[in-house]
């Protein structure tokens, strides 16, 4: 008995060992993401930091589960991604990603560095409506033209 309990020891070491290191990985990306913000996260994150924003409390470029997330408000476990054009080659990549994120019971907003850039405000009321939902409240309405997803 004891033969077997020390090999499965020894296989939960290797394993928890295999996880510490990509939690480190993750945690140094996240890092790095952080200190090299595009215009629009910086934009974003200027109106959303220190509880501006509806007194909500949000982090930048943090770790949520496997995925670095641009923004993440974690009382309504809201994810709020801005994408620029890097993302035109990767959406299949970026589809799969919040689908995944959604079944873990997050919930994903992303706008384009355009919007959060030409219409901040249009952003913000689309994360207020998302917040409100996630509250059970009833729902902004959707201002004529307005896309996110």
């Amino acid at each position: 008995m004891n033969g077997r309990g020390g090999r499965i020891r020894a296989v939960m070491a290797n394993v928890e060992h295999a996880l510490s290191k990509r939690v480190c990985k993750t945690i140094r990306r996240a890092r790095s993401l952080r200190q090299w913000q595009t215009p629009a996260e910086r934009a974003l994150w200027n109106i959303l930091r220190n509880r501006r924003f509806l007194g909500l409390k949000f982090r930048r470029q943090t770790a949520v589960g496997p995925f670095i997330v641009d923004f993440y408000c974690p009382e309504y476990r809201l994810i709020i991604e801005v994408d620029g054009s890097i993302h035109d080659d990767q959406k299949e990549m970026d589809l799969w990603r919040q689908r995944k994120l959604e079944r873990d019971g997050y919930g994903v907003l992303r706008c384009t560095n355009a919007q959060v850039l030409l219409s901040p405000e249009s952003v913000l009321e689309a994360i207020e409506r998302v917040v409100r939902s996630r509250k059970g409240e009833p729902p902004l309405p959707r201002r004529v033209g307005e896309r996110f997803g």
